[in-house]
């Protein structure tokens, strides 16, 4: 096989395999949300007293967590918290989920 030809199979091989990437990152994701309806929200709330992340994750953690705990370390990322502890007064930015 000439220089010429290998080089001509390679640079097909390779655009088909470029068209199949791309066509495969389009298709995925409009099947990946094919059954959500449901949007995700942001909300503040200001932390009352009594309350705890625990507290507020079973107030406002919905299907789309796995368990009170995923809702918790969302809540701690978004708000950038080290530890657990909230503070009366405070504010905190919730994820919600709606329709």
């Amino acid at each position: 096989m000439s220089v010429m030809k290998r080089g001509t199979t390679a640079f097909i091989s390779v655009s088909f395999l470029c068209v199949c990437v791309i066509l495969f990152l389009a298709v995925v994701p409009a099947f990946a949300g094919a059954g959500d309806s449901r949007q995700k929200y942001y909300s503040d709330y200001c932390i009352e007293p009594g309350d705890s992340l625990w507290s507020i994750a079973q107030k406002y953690s919905s299907p789309e967590y796995a368990d009170s705990s995923d809702y918790i370390a969302e809540v701690m990322s978004i708000n950038h918290l080290t530890d657990s502890g909230i503070h009366e007064g405070a504010y905190l930015v919730l994820p919600y989920y709606e329709d």
